[in-house]
């Protein structure tokens, strides 16, 4: 039977017949060479190796710390598709914006920047706002 079975796909002999002889209905005899092919082509060894590899991360890095304008852009802030469109634009590499997401998150790049400084108030102003704000929440009583 397992003769059968192998060279009946190998052969080309009726999907009828083949199908009566395994049990199966001749749609899945038909699907199952392509599985198999898919199968051996994954199992045989790698495929295609990573788009974006280790050294790029330094590469990344200074166009998101210096910003889309020092690059050329006019945006205040980076994306991922925008990234990954200049870096095909820049090196030539195209990936999808999950691809690029996954490996800025891999090496800690945040491709967003905030568009204002925090700086501390005077501090004599916030002494002055702190006591404000006390003196409001002194006479007030919390629900319960």
């Amino acid at each position: 039977m397992t003769g059968s079975r192998s060279s009946g796909w190998r052969t080309g002999t009726d999907r009828t017949k083949t199908s009566r002889d395994l049990g199966i209905t001749p749609r899945t005899v038909q699907r199952l060479p392509r599985t198999r092919t898919r199968r051996a082509a994954t199992a045989h060894g790698p495929g295609p190796g990573p788009t974006l590899t280790e050294d790029l991360a330094p590469a990344l890095r200074p166009w998101v710390i210096d910003g889309p304008a020092a690059c050329g852009l006019d945006r205040a802030n980076w994306t991922y598709p925008e990234l990954a469109e200049y870096l095909f634009s820049k090196r030539g590499i195209r990936v999808q914006k999950s691809a690029m997401q996954v490996f800025c998150h891999k090496h800690g790049i945040r491709p967003y920047r905030p568009t204002y400084r925090f700086r501390r108030g005077d501090p004599v102003k916030r002494a002055g706002a702190r006591d404000e704000l006390a003196a409001l929440t002194k006479g007030h009583r919390p629900a319960r």
